[in-house]
């Protein structure tokens, strides 16, 4: 999937490549940032609480898309 994705973003795009790279470097950093902050805030609570702080962001943003 992702040599499709380098594929799309390089030929219909003109995304250069350290662009792409860049970009795959940041979008790792903050998922390694968030992971670490989740942890750090709620590594003592339950589960359920995890789940459900965790989802809320991706509710927001589909709620940002539907509208």
């Amino acid at each position: 999937m992702s040599t499709i994705m380098f594929y799309y973003h390089t030929n219909h795009l003109h995304f250069n490549d350290s662009t792409i790279g860049v970009t795959h470097v940041i979008g790792w950093g903050g998922l390694v940032l968030i992971m670490f902050l989740l942890n750090h805030y709620f590594g003592a609570s339950p589960i359920i609480t995890n789940i459900v702080v965790s989802a809320i962001p991706t509710m927001l943003i589909e709620e940002c898309h539907l509208q």
